[in-house]
């Protein structure tokens, strides 16, 4: 059977299936044709036919593709991050179902031939539009109901990814967000503490450690660069979405600044002195010397140690 498959394949180019569907669908316009033929007004039905195909390309065609497309776009404009599973067949399956009960129901809908209706049937068209709306609504729900079943079993990778990192949370410590790697699983977390990133198992790095944290859309790569030169202090860590992690992290490394203090002499400055606090509320410090400025000449090293117990003493903190 999957010899017969694979010769029909190449035979066909398609899969069988698709030349299984296509000959029904011309047996049954073969049908309709042949039954057509046997009423006395097929010439007027014809004619019918053939405007309701010139005006299907040449109007109605490219009204729903600027629609598709317009959606399309809209799509990919509004939202900070792209879906595990694209909202689009969702939206357009129910709007098509929409779009061909409406042109099948419109004399209805409108109430055209109202007298003719009741004559032939002895009830009114006003139920019509009623139930139109009802079938768009179950149509658009029905939609609804299977896209959220979609993306909570697309999503159920990254959710156990970040259930490991909650057991790994310190007291007070909470989840704000997470990205997600090539696989669809969590690739780093964000919380209100630290950042959480895979690297031979969960890592985690303080924001106080972190000086920036920049994403690359070109290379897919989230780019965390280290503060107070501690070992290894640049990070690289592949994700597919980032969602909204790089504007959270950058808020919450922005508010572990404790202070800045340009160190300035004789009005000449030498050096900018950085103080953030860590979540366990230790503080790190930083000196960045100016251009021109050695950091280690005694004089530079003495204004630095007078800057950072100045510091010290306004803290009423000792600094690590």
């Amino acid at each position: 059977m999957h010899a017969l498959v694979v010769r029909a394949k190449r035979f066909y180019v398609a899969h069988p299936l698709q030349l299984l569907a296509l000959l029904a669908c011309f047996a049954l316009a073969g049908y309709a044709a042949l039954r057509t033929a046997a009423e006395p007004d097929w010439p007027v039905i014809l004619v019918w036919f053939l405007a309701a195909v010139v005006a299907h390309d040449l109007i109605v065609f490219p009204l729903y593709a600027l629609a598709d497309r317009s959606l399309t776009v809209l799509s990919r404009r509004l939202p900070a991050h792209r879906p595990l599973v694209s909202p689009l067949n969702y939206v357009r399956v129910p709007a098509l179902g929409a779009a061909l009960t409406l042109a099948l129901f419109l004399p209805g809908i409108i109430r055209q031939g109202t007298a003719t209706y009741l004559a032939a049937t002895g009830q009114t068209q006003q139920p019509f539009l009623g139930r139109w709306l009802l079938l768009c609504a179950a149509m658009f729900g029905a939609s609804a109901i299977v896209y959220a079943v979609r993306l909570r079993v697309a999503s159920a990778p990254a959710r156990a990814a970040v259930a490991e990192v909650r057991a790994r949370l310190r007291p007070g410590e909470r989840v704000l967000t997470f990205a997600r790697d090539a696989t669809g699983t969590a690739g780093a977390v964000a919380t209100t503490h630290a950042l959480y990133y895979q690297h031979n198992g969960w890592q985690r790095r303080d924001w106080a450690d972190i000086d920036a944290l920049t994403w690359r859309p070109t290379d897919g790569m989230l780019t965390a660069t280290g503060f107070s030169g501690l070992p290894g202090s640049t990070l690289k860590i592949p994700l597919a979405d980032p969602h909204d992690l790089p504007a959270t992290a950058q808020r919450r490394i922005t508010a572990t600044l404790t202070g800045t203090t340009p160190i300035e002499p004789t009005g000449q400055r030498l050096a900018l002195l950085t103080v953030r606090r860590r979540a366990s509320g230790e503080l790190v410090w930083r000196v960045d010397a100016e251009p021109g400025a050695d950091p280690h000449d005694p004089h530079v090293q003495a204004e630095v140690d007078a800057a950072l117990t100045a510091m010290r003493s306004d803290l009423d903190q000792p600094a690590t």
